[in-house]
């Protein structure tokens, strides 16, 4: 099977398991395709308008350097000379992710894609779907220094394809927050069977505690007011007045029935 992406509304949880655990390819459907090229070409329409302005990422460098403007004869070569993946993106320690985590990361990844916000051709969300189909690069859980979620997602992306990047394109692959979503949702997966686990054994605990304890009588029997026929009856599971057994053995006055 594969999991069809139209819309944000494909993000399920359900979705990210079959992808994530069930190791389903993604498919971009024909409604995010659409999506996403009107939203490139109405981005193109606003940067031919006027190079000059200031576009994050386009017109500017990136990080400390986003003042640092790039003319409009270099933007293009500006987006594909983007590097986010170095000798800074390095961990130590702590083992790896869990492949199921990655391939999660990477569905996440498509969410900022398929609705057009991302202003990238469709092209560029077919090409992170299709590292599904591949082995993936381990990711280190452990020792990485630096803001966002740029590190890990230098690893998730060591082996993709960047050379023909178009303005605007470089920023959406590596900006967001695609880790942080699928632990978030790999977490809830986790938890779910161990829930309904411990709802089960808490309603077990409270048939047993029921069973154990014994049969309630009725308010009007366990007053003194009562007649002798009906307090011999129930002497047969109280020694002693019926109000003291109710009382957990505790000595307990006897009160008439109101």
């Amino acid at each position: 099977m594969t999991v069809v992406v139209n819309g944000r509304d494909d993000f399920t949880l359900e979705n990210y398991r079959r992808v994530s655990e069930g190791g389903e390819p993604v498919a971009i459907g024909p409604r995010a395709r659409e999506a996403m090229a009107a939203a490139r070409a109405d981005f193109i329409r606003l940067l031919e308008s006027d190079r000059t302005q200031f576009i994050y990422g386009v017109t500017s460098s990136f990080g400390p350097r986003a003042k640092v403007t790039i003319p409009p004869e270099q933007q293009r070569a500006h987006a594909r000379g983007f590097e986010f993946r170095g000798n800074w993106a390095r961990g130590f320690g702590g083992g790896y992710l869990d492949e199921r985590v990655v391939r999660g990361i990477i569905f996440a990844r498509l969410a900022n894609f398929v609705a057009g916000n991302s202003k990238a051709r469709p092209e560029i969300a077919e090409r992170l779907a299709a590292l599904l189909d591949g082995p993936l690069p381990p990711v280190p859980l452990d020792g990485e220094v630096g803001a966002g979620e740029g590190l890990p997602l230098a690893h998730v992306l060591r082996d993709f394809r960047l050379d023909d990047f178009e303005e605007g394109e470089a920023n959406p692959v590596v900006n967001g927050s695609p880790v942080s979503a699928a632990l978030a949702a790999d977490a809830a997966l986790r938890a779910a069977p161990r829930l309904g686990r411990a709802e089960r054994a808490r309603w077990r605990s409270r048939r047993r505690r029921s069973a154990s304890r014994p049969t309630p009588m009725p308010r009007s029997s366990v007053s003194c007011g009562e007649t002798r026929t009906r307090r011999r009856r129930w002497r047969r599971f109280a020694a002693t007045c019926p109000a003291r057994r109710l009382a957990g053995g505790r000595q307990a006055r006897c009160r008439p029935a109101t």
